[in-house]
């Protein structure tokens, strides 16, 4: 590990500034597109229960992998293998420009498929879904801004085998960010009675 002059340190602090704000307007970007290409319909219900957007499902996937990527970085910074942690420090980046822009399609197409009435607006298990996933991503805002500040210091050569404790709060920061949305979706499924219309059909 390096020690940082002055000089490093400012450029450490500028391209933190632009990888978070490009991390973040790109998927930003990203939602915009496939809200262009499929816009949100808002249908009446009629007592159909609230279901989760396809959307969901691919974001989902992106979160896991982002974890994945990021669970890779710390084993392999421990082990000095510094050119494999980078390689999945970049996925990390990529995988979480991905998850921000399908979540907040996914979102958007959420809002439009809840009830209308203010009873089941305001009680429902959409309801819930919606005031979770919402705090969900303010989180994922900041685990955004923690990965973009590990992937430019990983770069300015400030991790190795000995000191790799902002690597590992990132990845693990992660994971609990996994964990708790797999929480939503499995409460959103029960409360929904998703899970028993599909044994009972099944």
């Amino acid at each position: 590990m390096t020690r940082p002059t002055p000089q490093m340190q400012t450029r450490i602090a500028l391209r933190f500034l632009l990888l978070a704000c490009g991390l973040i307007g790109a998927g930003g970007l990203l939602a915009w597109l496939l809200l262009c290409v499929w816009p949100p319909q808002r249908l009446p219900r009629d007592g159909k229960p609230v279901t989760f957007p396809i959307a969901f499902h691919f974001s989902t996937a992106w979160l896991i992998a982002v974890s994945v990527a990021l669970h890779g970085a710390w084993t392999s910074v421990r082990i000095e293998k510094q050119p494999r942690f980078r390689r999945c420090l970049r996925l990390a980046i990529v995988f979480t420009t991905l998850f921000i822009g399908v979540q907040t399609f996914g979102l958007a197409q959420f809002v439009a498929s809840l009830p209308r009435d203010s009873y089941h607006s305001s009680t429902g298990p959409g309801a819930f879904v919606f005031v979770f996933a919402v705090l969900h991503a303010l989180h994922v805002g900041v685990a955004s801004l923690f990965l973009a500040w590990v992937t430019v210091s990983a770069f300015a050569d400030r991790y190795d085998h000995e000191y790799c404790w902002g690597v590992t709060f990132c990845a693990f920061f992660w994971h609990a960010l996994g964990v708790v949305w797999l929480a939503i979706l499995a409460t959103f499924a029960i409360t929904s009675g998703e899970l028993i219309s599909i044994q009972l059909n099944g």
